[in-house]
């Protein structure tokens, strides 16, 4: 089995909720072998799924688990991803992957994705004042995702900003898909251009407290997260989700 993290990946989302990014709507549980164990945990999180489903019928959930290896309790790089799973089969889904995954559970739509892709601030250890940044990415009008990013883009953090502006008029604003996302978020707010998200996507990561670690993020066409309904935010900031952080 190949591994990575050390640190769990649930402490790592709540690293990012405390320092105040916007994470995904979510439950998490640990595997049991243990029949009614596994009911309780299953009917907590039905229970959890249940007010939100009451919100939003429409509501889809997602399954990600991951496990770990038992001669380094170091946890698993790969491991089963389901996703768009209804309400009503949330149950049976989590019935089959409980005894032997740790499972998050999120309510996010995966098709309502439109920017997707990670960051890393790169902070020199004997500088830290030098800092750069890499960019991936990838932009469409539905169901962008993470691990799918086809854009890449790195330099100075400082310059971050003009690096990311000639980006968009040498290569992006070309773009069919690019056109179409950028149409819609005008529609949402005319001060928000896909430069303008990229820019603020690279300066959140600088002040996650954690440097050289890779940030995972989406970018929905509605407010999304726990601050989906933080009516007194900016409508931007409720739009962009923080997946976890990791290393590797």
């Amino acid at each position: 089995m190949k591994v990575t993290e050390v640190k769990a990946k649930i402490e790592r989302i709540e690293e990012l909720t405390k320092e105040g990014f916007n994470t995904p709507r979510l439950h998490y549980i640990e595997p049991t072998i243990f029949i009614k164990k596994a009911e309780k945990k299953i009917s907590e999180c039905i229970n959890w799924a249940e007010r939100i489903h009451e919100e939003n019928p429409n509501q889809v959930f997602n399954i990600r688990t991951y496990e770990y290896s038992e001669r380094t309790a170091k946890e698993s790089k790969k491991s089963e991803h389901v996703t768009d799973i209804k309400f009503e089969d949330l149950e049976k889904e989590l019935a089959i992957l409980l005894p032997t995954k740790y499972c998050m559970i999120d309510a996010e739509t995966p098709n309502d994705g439109m920017i997707a892709g990670n960051v890393i601030i790169h902070q020199n250890p004997t500088a830290k004042r030098i800092k750069t940044f890499t960019m991936e990415f990838c932009i469409k009008p539905v169901r962008a995702m993470v691990r799918e990013h086809d854009k890449s883009i790195s330099g100075n953090l400082e310059d971050g900003a003009n690096i990311l502006y000639e980006m968009y008029e040498k290569i992006l604003k070309s773009e069919v898909s690019v056109w179409q996302v950028s149409g819609f978020l005008k529609d949402v707010d005319a001060n928000s251009i896909i430069r303008s998200v990229l820019t603020t996507i690279m300066l959140e990561a600088n002040r996650f407290s954690n440097k050289n670690v890779i940030l995972e993020w989406t970018m929905f066409n509605r407010p999304a997260g726990i601050f989906f309904n933080r009516e007194d935010f900016p409508i931007l900031p409720r739009m962009i989700v923080w997946w976890e952080w990791r290393t590797h």
